[in-house]
């Protein structure tokens, strides 16, 4: 190895001399990339951008809201230097749980402004001239592993005139303001991701908002598949052996790099390279990063995706095949001054670091230098031509780069990967303690997972692990941690795609029009096709709920039982901020009795927020199916509303996807072993509560099945024969819905029967709208005020 090594040198020093010789001087020495004898690297940790106001605990991938804040009178927008990376971008904060994008928008901007001054910032938002807020841009990304999706929510915000009270355009040590012209030209030092530049052209010509989505299927496409003809890019994967597993890892790392940024600048390139490779010193050789910045730009962008990304690595490893696409990496790689031309100086280094021992070749390559070599050429000669032997050894790491971020990646992320499917036994084993009296019911309590604030409106924000939470101290079976794990993905989680729903559902409230001219969520053709998909996550998620909840189920009070909704979303965010403005953390459960759809306009929002709400709270929020979730009844409701918003083809899509989840939902709930709740009337059939027990999780058309029939019947059935089936199951009420009802409510059956509509105005009716409250030993009939609701109908 020694005498090989001496060799090596012999050679370039001879061919450093042949090149000195005609004149062209010492070429540019840059450290070459076969190193030995390196001191073991410590493990790989990734740096990234930290948002104002703090990340949520335990997340590294989370809901963000970045913000484009621009000084008409000064012409400037405001950037933030990250001290952590060391690098400049928009401000952004994590986007809270439970607010509107609107109201958490306002948040962000007084935690931005604050300087970290907490009186401050509770009326900043108050004090600055705010002159308008626009959102600029949605991204959504799919994560690798998961499945789940996050959210890139950036607004303009356009400030006014200066006040007493606020001045703009103040730089403290975290907030610079530069020229928007130099944020439009990318005039801005250590910029983490190119964003800063594509926004800060928006400001001036507003474009219509833009929504992007990332999904996973445009990443696995990369991956060659077989029986197909490779590309070249594939043949580089198969030769270091990129599987889907090895891409998922490499994917995770390139995000949570760059979030809340979707590209690599090279700046942040800089910052991953020299975590990645310690034992190579790249912070004093800034040459070498540039160069190898520039042979991962394929497209000369300035900045790089994860394609980029990804080939960059797989063509720098040991093992990569020689091909076309490694060629014109090298090439770039070498073309420091990215004119598409190696010239002397260039060519030289390339050279050099070839260590060629062949004198006739080192003549040849003597002459090309002093005309400089195109592309074109360049790859001619590395395919067939005279660098074809050589060409293997520039532009490699001693090591693989994909294992050591796939080692990495498992070793940082054994406590931090959550799996995207639910353990079927958490609502399993939950249903276990259900029904039971007061003292009969298990003693045995453990702590939350979270501590939650409750801001003065009382909703819940700003979910935090707690950080003395030890789960190793409990006695815990595995079912149990899975419902730990449940509560941290869905219902606390930003990544949830129960608390997208509900967001973009409150924020839509306010845009939905009126009964006349009604607009339907993310309805225009330009947003279908992204609905669609946000749309098949969600109702994947709920319907494995359901899936798991027998056609019976049995709770405790308190409990508020709610009556038919029919399309009218103004009434429901109204009960909203009434009785759960707290979900998740909510003490009372929830039972709705169906008719979720139909005559009212907003039907489909409606089923949207019901199913979200599901998800967050699944064992507070009980949701029984009425007759107008049965499709033989919506043809003139909900499937023609989803024709006439979405269109023939998207329409019907939604339409039976929601179907879908529909066919799986309960029939009746018990409160307290006494309250029965169902949608319209009990079964004739079977005397026995405990038959539906026997029932068959999905019911594609209820009104085949008997007992699903007698349950949905529109006839609602005799009041003897009810309080007959309630004398035989030991059952002190029955409530139901599935009537429109002048006060909401209306008593019978001697005051055993209680009727109760939660939908006010209905069809030009000055009805009221009424909810239930089950406290034992009470039974309480509750009004709403929806005097400044509109109707739906």
């Amino acid at each position: 190895m020694k005498d090989q090594q001496q060799q090596q040198d012999s050679s370039h020093s001879s061919l450093e001399a042949s090149l000195d010789s005609i004149g062209f001087g010492a070429p540019i020495r840059v450290p070459n990339l076969d190193v030995t004898n390196l001191p073991k690297p410590v493990e790989f940790s990734i740096s990234k951008l930290e948002p104002d106001g703090g990340a949520p605990s335990g997340e590294y991938l989370y809901n963000t809201i970045a913000f484009v804040v621009y000084c008409e009178k000064h012409n400037r927008i405001a950037l933030c230097f990250n001290e952590r990376s060391e690098a400049t971008w928009l401000p952004f904060i994590a986007s809270p749980q439970n607010k509107t994008w609107h109201d958490a928008t306002q948040d962000g901007i007084s935690i931005i402004f604050s300087k970290e001054d907490s009186e401050l910032d509770a009326r900043l938002t108050t004090l600055m001239p705010i002159q308008s807020i626009f959102s600029l841009h949605i991204l959504r990304i799919q994560l690798p592993i998961s499945q789940k999706f996050i959210y890139r929510l950036i607004q303009l915000v356009k400030l006014g005139e200066n006040t007493d009270q606020f001045k703009c355009c103040q730089t403290s040590k975290r907030l610079h303001w530069v020229n928007l012209q130099d944020g439009m030209n990318g005039n801005v030092d250590k910029l983490w991701g190119p964003e800063v530049v594509f926004y800060s052209s928006y400001v001036q010509t507003l474009k219509q908002q833009e929504i992007f989505e990332v999904g996973l299927d445009q990443t696995y496409a990369m991956l060659p598949k077989d029986g197909v003809k490779h590309t070249l890019e594939q043949e580089m994967l198969v030769s270091v052996n990129i599987t889907q597993q090895v891409l998922e890892k490499l994917y995770s790392e390139f995000l949570e790099h760059c979030f809340p940024s979707y590209y690599m600048t090279y700046t942040s390139f800089q910052s991953y390279m020299m975590e990645l490779l310690p034992e190579y010193q790249l912070k004093e050789s800034e040459t070498m990063v540039l160069q190898m910045f520039h042979g991962y730009d394929s497209k000369r962008n300035g900045y790089i995706g994860f394609e980029d990304y990804l080939l960059g690595l797989v063509a720098m490893d040991p093992n990569c095949t020689n091909n076309e696409t490694r060629f014109r990496l090298i090439f770039r790689y070498y073309d420091l001054d990215q004119d598409n031309m190696l010239n002397a100086d260039e060519f030289r280094s390339l050279l050099m670091d070839l260590q060629l021992s062949d004198r006739s070749l080192q003549q040849q390559m003597v002459q090309i230098i002093e005309n400089g070599i195109e592309l074109a050429n360049f790859i001619s000669m590395c395919k067939d031509g005279s660098l074809k032997e050589h060409i293997n050894r520039p532009c490699r790491f001693a090591f693989s780069p994909i294992s050591r971020i796939c080692d990495g990646f498992v070793k940082r992320n054994e406590q931090r990967i959550i799996a995207s499917k639910r353990n079927d036994n958490i609502l399993n084993q939950s249903n276990k303690s259900r029904g039971l009296c007061l003292a009969c019911r298990d003693k045995k309590y453990q702590f939350g997972m979270h501590c939650v604030r409750l801001e003065p409106s009382g909703r819940c924000v700003e979910p935090r692990h707690l950080p003395d939470y030890d789960t190793e101290s409990f006695d815990e079976k595995s079912d149990e941690i899975s419902v730990d794990k449940y509560s941290q993905d869905y219902v606390f989680s930003t990544v949830s795609i129960g608390h997208t729903f509900l967001d973009m559902i409150r924020d839509f409230n306010t845009a939905k029009g009126n009964c006349q001219k009604p607009n339907g969520f993310l309805a225009t053709p330009d947003y279908r096709d992204i609905f669609i998909q946000y749309l098949t996550i969600l109702c994947q998620n709920v319907r494995s709920l359901f899936e798991c909840e027998d056609k019976l189920i049995k709770i405790n009070s308190p409990a508020f039982v709610i009556g038919d909704i029919r399309g009218n979303l103004e009434n429901l965010l109204l009960m909203e901020r009434i009785l759960w403005q707290q979900v998740p953390v909510v003490s009372n459960n929830f039972v709705f009795l169906g008719n979720y759809v139909n005559v009212g306009k907003w039907s489909i929002e409606c089923v949207l927020y019901l199913f979200a709400l599901k998800i967050i709270a699944p064992n507070k929020f009980f949701l029984i199916r009425g007759f107008n979730e049965v499709r033989s009844s919506q043809k003139a409701g909900l499937q023609q509303e989803c024709l006439s918003k979405y269109g023939t083809k998207h329409g019907t899509k939604v339409w039976e996807m929601v179907n879908d989840v529909f066919d799986r939902m309960c029939l009746m709930v018990v409160i307290d072993e006494a309250i029965l709740c169902v949608n319209s009337g009990v079964p004739s059939q079977t005397p026995k509560l405990e038959d539906l027990f026997k029932m068959t999780s999905t019911l594609k058309d209820p009104l085949l099945d008997p007992i699903a029939r007698d349950i949905l019947n529109i006839n609602r059935g005799a009041e003897d024969s009810i309080l007959d089936y309630m004398k035989q199951n030991g059952l002190s009420h029955l409530i139901r819905g599935n009537q429109v009802l002048q006060d909401g409510y209306q008593l019978s059956g001697n005051g055993k029967i209680l009727n109760v509509f939660s939908c006010s105005h209905y069809c030009g009716k000055k009805n009221d709208l009424a909810v239930i409250c089950v406290d034992h030993p009470k039974i309480r009939v509750v009004k709403l005020d929806t005097s400044k609701c509109q109707p739906a109908t």
